[in-house]
């Protein structure tokens, strides 16, 4: 059974002129709480702003509040609560705003120039076999509005399932997304399809949203 799991939730009132708020509540399980719990048991509150700002990709944060927990149970779990304001979350061009919804994003360390193989290759289970489920919900200041949606997207492959969606419920734009990794043995031909898949991970997490200003 895959325990491997993080959780990410998070609540951003968005704000053109000013900063931006957000609430943020973090989970993970398994080898993903490793980390997490070192972080946890052994950075001082500075150090853990500073772990917690290299993983998000804000340019200028201020922390209003941090705590990271750990529940000790029969699988270690670890929590971070995060309330902070973000200065610059959008990027202005001309008239409209620019948002990129998944603030988690990081380059994949899978993705390389494609080269054949001439041997299998394994992904093995502590460093592939993961979960990963996001949800943030945007509210939008009155003077912004989105004119159009991206499309959702599903990938489903033998190495994992990715999926996104986007949502506009009155002012609120609600992004998902859920990437399920699966370790295993695979055969030289299928390398390059594992490229690729990646590749598409990293392209669709990069997706940016046009906000019109409406002033």
């Amino acid at each position: 059974v895959n325990e491997n799991k993080i959780k990410r939730y998070a609540e951003i009132n968005v704000k053109e002129n000013t900063n931006s708020s957000a609430a943020i509540i973090n989970t993970y399980a398994g080898i993903s709480n490793e980390e997490v719990a070192y972080v946890t048991n052994n950075f001082n509150s500075e150090q853990q702003q500073k772990y917690i700002q290299s993983k998000v990709d804000f340019y200028n944060i201020e922390f209003k509040q941090l705590n990271m927990l750990q529940t000790s149970t029969t699988l270690p779990n670890g929590k971070e609560q995060i309330d902070l304001e973000v200065k610059g979350l959008l990027t202005k061009s001309g008239n409209t705003y620019i948002l990129k919804p998944n603030f988690w994003y990081t380059k994949s360390e899978n993705i390389t120039m494609f080269k054949p193989r001439n041997y299998p290759f394994y992904l093995s289970f502590n460093d592939y076999e993961m979960q990963e489920f996001d949800s943030i919900v945007y509210q939008l200041s009155p003077h912004l509005s989105l004119d159009l949606l991206p499309p959702q997207f599903n990938l489903d492959t033998k190495f994992g399932r990715y999926s996104i969606n986007f949502q506009l419920l009155q002012n609120k734009l609600i992004y998902t997304r859920k990437l399920i990794l699966k370790s295993g043995l695979f055969s030289a031909n299928e390398y390059k399809e594992w490229i690729d898949f990646n590749k598409k991970i990293d392209k669709l997490d990069r997706v940016e949203i046009a906000l019109k200003n409406n002033n």
